[in-house]
């Protein structure tokens, strides 16, 4: 666990790390801790060449004493990079997980009216979660592509897709041949679009029956 005067936290797991050992050596070489107190993490982020597993669980961020974001869970798994372009000076995401559980923004604290709100629809509190899956094989030119936007223990949309022909040449593109590329060269091999409601109708509903005086079956 850990714990300050901005930010508490329950668990950080971090596994595999792979690091691009070019790019480090050109990071030490470059006056990176500058750039680093700055907000500047490009360089940092570009020293990875892999990553198993990173995940922190229960985390939140305190301003002046008060909660201001939380979160249940940010994790980021199976981030591989690789190498494009005509002298390998490319690097793009390849592959990589990413899931987030349980944010919430304090917005019923900070906002009274929406806390009322949202007590009034029959929950403590809203929290919202988000997953995002991306892979490109390269040698089939082909990208999966997957979202899910979601409110916690309410309801979920989930979004799955596939491309084909997506060849790496396109990274070499810039402007008006870059956007020919795109209308013309992938097409879109499998979409899905599904909603899950686990509760978030039924309180709606018996929420508005209630404000307008009647059951829910006259509401209905």
């Amino acid at each position: 666990a850990g714990k300050s005067d901005r930010y508490t936290y329950d668990k950080i797991l971090i596994e595999d790390v792979l690091f691009d050992v070019d790019s480090v050596l050109s990071l030490l070489s470059s006056g990176y801790d500058k750039k680093f107190l700055n907000g500047d993490y490009s360089q940092i982020a570009n020293s990875f060449k892999s990553l198993g597993n990173y995940q922190i669980e229960n985390f939140t961020l305190i301003d002046n004493g008060i909660k201001t974001f939380s979160v249940d869970l940010a994790q980021l798994e199976d981030l591989n990079f690789d190498y494009f372009g005509n002298s390998g000076d490319i690097k793009v995401p390849i592959s990589f997980n990413l899931n987030i559980e349980g944010s919430d923004f304090n917005s019923s604290e900070l906002d009274k009216s929406f806390g009322n709100m949202v007590s009034n629809v029959g929950y403590n509190s809203i929290k919202f979660d988000f997953g995002t899956k991306w892979e490109w094989n390269t040698n089939k030119n082909n990208i999966l592509l997957n979202l899910n936007l979601g409110v916690t223990d309410a309801a979920s949309i989930d979004l799955s897709s596939n491309f084909t022909d997506f060849n790496t040449d396109f990274l070499k593109l810039k402007g008006a041949p870059l956007t020919t590329y795109l209308l013309t060269n992938p097409k879109l091999k499998n979409f899905s679009l599904s909603l899950k409601d686990d509760s978030l109708k039924d309180k709606l509903i018996t929420a508005a029956a209630q404000e307008a005086n009647m059951t829910t079956d006259q509401y209905r």
